[in-house]
């Protein structure tokens, strides 16, 4: 029955205009209530500016002009041209049979537009990359709170060097024990959320810094961040630091694996993204290769790139002149570090 409904939803949907119009006004309201949580905006701010003019700069959710601008008639179009079963990738675990779940999807599919077995989903390569915007952007709000974010472009999705960048990343702000947690929050008390992520895309990826903090601390808290990514550019991570971080980084593929809906996503996601799907123990291994040097090449590679800022809070533009931090001295701590 699951398969049969979803089946025909995704295939027959009319997609009726009362419906599209009731939809459009869902968006905008999820356009308004991310506006009002700016540690949730400060991202789209910052992707905005590290990659100005670029689509990967532009908010997800879209904006109130292109949503409002939006028509029933442009929407079906592109649902008819995407949404059909040559494109699907179908992903599932739990207590099912592969050729059983093969048998109900291709049974409910359009005669004609049958899933081939033997075609590969067409997975996107990404155009040009995008070119890196080291400027800063203060949006002025009376908040209660400075929220920043600082970083850079970092490794795609395809790159063999994501999973070494993955432990540097994790070292840095990834967790209770990384620099970023034990230096602002733990040591100084002067935030509550501080990490950094990494953000796998097509063409390139995301590397970028958070802190929540008070007003008065902002420039303390962007000093010590900018501190830590120049110390980890020049010297790397201490051996202690490099296991727990790739302790961590299995420990949580390890857990996810207890969630059956996050094995389904792992895997459907491994297909559409890389057109392969790496067991645990393979992503384990190149995890575990991870040795200092590599660890310590990625890091001077990425934090030595022009890096950008986003400030929302009680400021003036001016008051953030400086940026995201001296390149001059991310360039030559950079140099320090032996590369492969």
């Amino acid at each position: 029955m699951a398969v049969e409904y979803m089946a025909d939803m995704l295939q027959n949907s009319v997609i009726h205009k009362p419906d599209f119009e009731q939809e459009s006004l869902v968006i905008l309201e999820e356009i308004n209530r991310q506006d009002d949580a700016p540690d949730d905006l400060i991202h789209d701010l910052f992707a905005e500016t590290l990659w100005a003019g670029h689509p990967l700069g532009r908010p997800v959710l879209g904006t109130r002009e292109t949503i409002t601008a939006m028509t029933r008639d442009q929407v079906k179009r592109f649902y008819d041209r995407l949404y059909e079963p040559p494109h699907f990738v179908i992903a599932a675990a739990g207590n099912l049979k592969h050729e059983d779940l093969c048998r109900l999807a291709e049974a409910n599919m359009d005669t004609g537009k049958r899933l081939s077995a033997s075609a590969a989903p067409k997975v996107r390569k990404g155009g040009d990359t995008p070119k890196l915007n080291p400027a800063t952007l203060v949006k002025k709000r009376r908040t209660e709170q400075a929220h920043i974010v600082i970083g850079t472009g970092a490794y795609s999705r395809k790159d063999p060097e994501r999973f070494a960048f993955g432990v540097v990343n994790s070292a840095l702000g990834g967790g209770m024990s990384s620099r970023l947690f034990q230096e602002v929050r733990e040591k100084r008390g002067l935030a509550y959320a501080v990490y950094s992520y990494h953000s796998m895309f097509a063409e390139t990826g995301i590397f970028a810094a958070y802190a929540g903090t008070t007003p008065s601390r902002a420039h303390e808290v962007v000093s010590i961040a900018r501190g830590q990514i120049e110390e980890i550019a020049a010297n790397g991570l201490t051996s202690e630091e490099l296991e727990r971080a790739k302790g961590h980084m299995k420990g949580s593929l390890v857990l996810s694996l207890e969630d059956t809906s996050g094995r389904m996503s792992r895997i459907g996601r491994s297909e559409i993204s890389h057109g392969e799907i790496l067991t645990v123990d393979q992503i384990l291994e190149r995890i575990e290769a991870v040795d200092a040097e590599a660890s310590r090449a990625v890091a001077a590679q990425v934090f030595g790139r022009p890096m950008a800022m986003a400030v929302i809070g009680p400021f003036g533009q001016d008051e953030f002149r400086d940026g995201a931090g001296s390149k001059k001295k991310t360039k030559a701590s950079a140099r320090k570090a032996p590369r492969r």
